[in-house]
C-alpha cells in the first residue's frame, strides 16, 4: 500500500467530494500513472481550511476527460476515487509529528512551500498518524 497526500482547494475539495473524481494538468501525469485501484490511499489536505480531510483510495485506472468541473481550470488527467473515512483534522494537531515536512519554519521558504504540489507522497508513519488523528475527531 501506498499513500499520498493530495493538496487543493476548498471549492476544489467539494468538487472532487461530490463527484468522486480527482483531476491534474500534464505536470502530475507522470505520479498519476504511478497510482492504482486498491494499492493506492490518499489524505486531502485542503489549503485555506488548513486541514486534512477523509480517507480516499484510487478506484479506476488513470483516464482523460476534458468535461469542465473545477472553476479554475480544465484538469483533464483523472482517477476517479472513493471515500472510505469521514473525518477532519488540523495540521497544528499533528504538525510537530509529521515527518514529511523537514522545514518547520513559519512564512515564505517554510512549512507551508511543502504544500506547493498537488500530490505529495507521504510514508505510512505520517498516514497512520492523519488518520488516528482524525479518527480521535470523526465528524
Amino acid at each position: 500500500m501506498r499513500y499520498w497526500i493530495f493538496v487543493t482547494k476548498p471549492e476544489n475539495y467539494e468538487i472532487c467530494v461530490k463527484e468522486g473524481v480527482w483531476g491534474v494538468d500534464e505536470r502530475y501525469l507522470g505520479i498519476l500513472k504511478l497510482l492504482k485501484p486498491g494499492e493506492d490511499r490518499f489524505i486531502f489536505y485542503v489549503t485555506s481550511w488548513k486541514e486534512f480531510r477523509d480517507i480516499y483510495e484510487i478506484s479506476s485506472k488513470l483516464f482523460y476527460d476534458e468535461k469542465p468541473l473545477w472553476p479554475n481550470q480544465i484538469y483533464p488527467w483523472r482517477i476517479k476515487i472513493k471515500r472510505i473515512f469521514q473525518g477532519k483534522v488540523s495540521i497544528d494537531k499533528v504538525f510537530d509529528k509529521l515527518l514529511f515536512i523537514t522545514n518547520r519554519k513559519k512564512g515564505k521558504g517554510g512549512w507551508s512551500d511543502h504544500f506547493q504540489f498537488s500530490i505529495i507522497s507521504i510514508r505510512d508513519e505520517d498516514f497512520i498518524l492523519i488518520r488516528d488523528a482524525m479518527k480521535a475527531r470523526v465528524l
